[in-house]
């Protein structure tokens, strides 16, 4: 089957786009948690979760793409269609971050402040090449994936053949060549490479894993993902189990997907107002912590909830709207061109 056939919706992928946002959601917590603790440990496997995220887009965003089409029209399609799903929810976040740190008279830096805007490792304040917004950082990687794509698109229809083979070479670039200008870790864009090997498999080949293997699989790669020492480069461990996690979901979507509940639907649906808002939860916890009013293992379960929680008010009160906003905008202009 071409690429040129665009998936039904998979539930499973949506369940697993609310794994991954509750990885990062508790793994942030557990940092602020940790202090607290006699260990000072924190959580670092689920920092995974943006593994996972990589790799889903890997997989999702080239079947989103019409291979018959090619040209100046098309990437500008695609990458238009991009800008609205990533752009305005992120500008809001970052103008209100910025907003607040003005009113507290935190220093701050133009060229960081545009380079936040723009997804552009800028060096801020302390030295770090964050944007305003700290979980920020992995929009870089998605618009330079989904810009390249544009360029695919713009050169030939034949994404597939062009951003695998770019995305190992930049990621092994990353991973040999030391590149300190560029402010980024190369090496994850082999992630994207990952999903785009998934969904190579999933779209050219008919057969799948068997619900029993592949319900272990997900079982054994998952629990490795969340509970194994980090022993060595991030994309050869969380990376693979992450790909591993995709292709036993992807099995099971026939057996599963018009059973999995709504509400494990609802967290993916809302993982990037989830991903984007969920710190501002942090600081409750922390003063909670410091009033010794919880625990740290209730400061973890209670902050967990708020981030997710003030996830899930920016999903439906901002999130959805825009997207409403988009799509009644598409169908209008879809509309209005005279049929020939």
């Amino acid at each position: 089957m071409g690429l040129s056939s665009r998936p039904a919706p998979l539930r499973t992928l949506q369940v697993l786009r609310g794994i991954a946002v509750l990885l990062v959601v508790i793994h942030h917590f557990s940092d602020v948690t940790a202090a607290f603790t006699p260990e000072h440990k924190v959580w670092d496997n689920g920092a995974s979760g943006v593994d996972l995220f990589f790799v889903i887009s890997g997989f999702i965003i080239p079947l989103s793409i019409d291979s018959s089409r090619s040209g100046f029209a098309a990437a500008a399609r695609f990458f238009q269609r991009r800008l609205e799903r990533v752009v305005p929810l992120y500008w809001l976040v970052t103008t209100r971050t910025l907003l607040s740190m003005l009113y507290f008279g935190v220093p701050l830096i133009f060229s960081h402040i545009v380079g936040s805007y723009l997804f552009v490792p800028t060096r801020g304040r302390f030295g770090e090449y964050l944007p305003i917004v700290s979980v920020g950082w992995t929009l870089t990687y998605e618009m330079a994936f989904y810009l390249l794509i544009a360029l695919a698109i713009l050169w030939t229809g034949r994404v597939m053949e062009v951003m695998i083979p770019l995305v190992v070479l930049i990621g092994v670039a990353g991973l040999t060549v030391p590149l300190p200008a560029v402010h980024m870790d190369l090496s994850l864009f082999l992630d994207f490479g990952l999903g785009m090997a998934a969904a190579l498999w999933y779209t050219r080949s008919k057969k799948r894993l068997p619900p029993l293997m592949a319900t272990l699989l997900f079982v054994v790669a998952l629990t490795l993902e969340l509970t194994a020492p980090f022993y060595t480069l991030r994309v050869v461990q969380w990376g693979i189990l992450s790909f591993l996690v995709l292709v036993s979901a992807l099995s099971l979507e026939g057996v599963l997907g018009n059973k999995l509940p709504r509400w494990a639907l609802l967290l993916g649906d809302a993982s990037y107002s989830i991903y984007l808002v969920h710190e501002y939860g942090l600081t409750i916890i922390r003063h909670m912590l410091l009033a010794k009013l919880l625990s740290p293992a209730a400061g973890l379960m209670l902050g967990t909830v708020i981030g997710m929680g003030f996830g899930l008010a920016c999903y439906w009160m901002i999130e959805l709207p825009i997207l409403n906003f988009f799509k009644i905008r598409r169908l209008q202009l879809r509309r209005s061109v005279p049929v020939s």
